[in-house]
């Protein structure tokens, strides 16, 4: 599942098997995610960068990660100060 500068999202009770990653997200204010069952990905579980807010409770992740990525990525990019 691809999710892309939303701005709060929620998933819930939701079965991910054999993927290449499971669920990506980038640039969202608030992602809660309650009851998944993530398996068999073969990169990560939960790709998140740069999202404000990344909440998962409630799930299972099993057996991710076969390519040696592991199950999560939780990436904050700095901003960058403006030149004045």
């Amino acid at each position: 599942m691809l999710i892309n500068s939303f701005g709060n999202t929620t998933l819930s009770s939701i079965d991910f098997v054999n993927n290449a990653v499971a669920i990506q997200s980038t640039g969202s204010n608030q992602l809660t995610m309650y009851g998944l069952r993530i398996s068999g990905s073969t990169g990560y579980a939960i790709d998140s960068t740069n999202d404000g807010t990344l909440s998962l409770t409630s799930s299972i992740l099993n057996s991710n990660g076969t390519n040696g990525s592991g199950t999560m990525r939780i990436q904050a990019i700095p901003s960058v100060p403006s030149r004045r």
